[in-house]
């Protein structure tokens, strides 16, 4: 696995509903690859916070096999459920 160390990173509110990382770069005015995505997952009905590059996708397997838990028990968080833990609606 590769990993790339940035010195410096700016978080940025948007203005609008950007469902993709495809609407985020943009409305930025970036490549996708410098956008990043913050994704909740349930597990065990306890949330997890995953921030990922914005084209990566997280493997829920690989997630379960670390946590130690069934792949059954890692899914993703339900609307309701991000918007208490980060304050934020999904997409946004």
């Amino acid at each position: 696995m590769k990993i790339k160390l940035y010195s410096t990173a700016e978080i940025l509110t948007l203005d609008g509903y950007t469902p993709t990382v495809g609407d985020a770069a943009r409305q930025l005015g970036v490549a996708a690859e410098q956008v990043i995505k913050s994704l909740v997952f349930d597990i065990r009905d306890e949330p997890l916070l995953v921030i990922n590059n914005g084209l990566a996708r997280v493997d829920r397997r690989k997630l379960a096999a670390h946590l130690a838990v069934g792949r059954k028990w890692v899914r993703f968080a339900r609307p309701e459920q991000a918007l208490a833990v980060t304050g934020f609606v999904v997409g946004s």
